[in-house]
């Protein structure tokens, strides 16, 4: 199922308030909602699949917790993306993919109650984190296909960053207007992009095969400073840095 809505030039109340969609699960289905303004599931709303998309173009992104149960059902991925803020009464996760995109911020919990912070600890296939405020990561992620953390300001991570299956496929993280600082065992992944602004910071506790890219935004360019130790092994193997 694909839904997207346009507001006419003379709209007088732009974006798009969602009711029921639903479609089986357990068979590969995918609900895709977008607005060109702002999108909002209220108490009453209900949408069904196996991976459920919500996206907001132009504005922000509203999940109101119901009075019972939960207003998302699904059972293989979820995604959220909006260019202003990501709004939910919690924070959704799943087995798959769990996708994350705010262009200025991302906030979980019910009025008055309100929380930045991403949960502890994360498992999907895909775990995809992007946001216009600084992203912090002080629990476990762990990851078999894409992990993709990125923040318009810094990105923090004092957690753990775990293969699923012995090496993540593709592990990018990028801070658009600051550093990129990480304290952690490992990064476990043979294809890596580490992008910043400003400077690089790593520091781990095990082997590391720098195989990957570290250095500025764009293709070859430098970061500012690279800081990188390990108290295990470090390996040189084909990897970049630019400094």
């Amino acid at each position: 199922i694909q839904i997207a809505d346009f507001d006419r030039t003379a709209e007088f109340n732009e974006g798009l308030i969602v009711g029921r969609v639903q479609t089986a699960q357990n068979a590969g289905t995918i609900v895709s909602i977008t607005a060109a303004n702002d999108l909002r599931l209220t108490a009453s709303s209900n949408v069904r699949g196996d991976t459920i998309r919500l996206t907001s173009e132009g504005g922000n992104l509203e999940v109101v917790a119901p009075s019972q149960g939960d207003v998302l059902e699904y059972t293989r991925g979820i995604a959220f993306a909006a260019a202003e803020t990501v709004s939910l009464y919690r924070f959704f996760a799943a087995p798959e993919l769990i996708e994350y995109r705010a262009g200025v911020a991302m906030q979980f919990g019910t009025t008055g109650n309100r929380s930045s912070q991403i949960p502890g600890n994360l498992s999907a296939a895909s775990i995809i984190l992007e946001t216009g405020a600084t992203l912090s990561i002080d629990g476990t992620l762990t990851a078999t296909e894409r992990l993709v953390l990125i923040s318009d300001k810094s990105v923090f991570i004092t957690g753990d960053i775990v293969a699923g299956d012995g090496d993540i496929d593709e592990l990018h993280i990028t801070a658009r207007g600051g550093t990129v600082n990480i304290r952690t065992g490992g990064l476990d992944s043979v294809n890596f992009e580490i992008r910043a602004a400003n400077d690089v910071s790593i520091s781990l506790t095990e082997d590391f095969a720098l195989s990957g890219f570290v250095g500025g935004l764009n293709a070859f360019d430098p970061a500012r400073n690279i800081s990188l130790t390990t108290t295990g092994t470090l390996v040189v193997s084909g990897g970049i840095i630019a400094a």
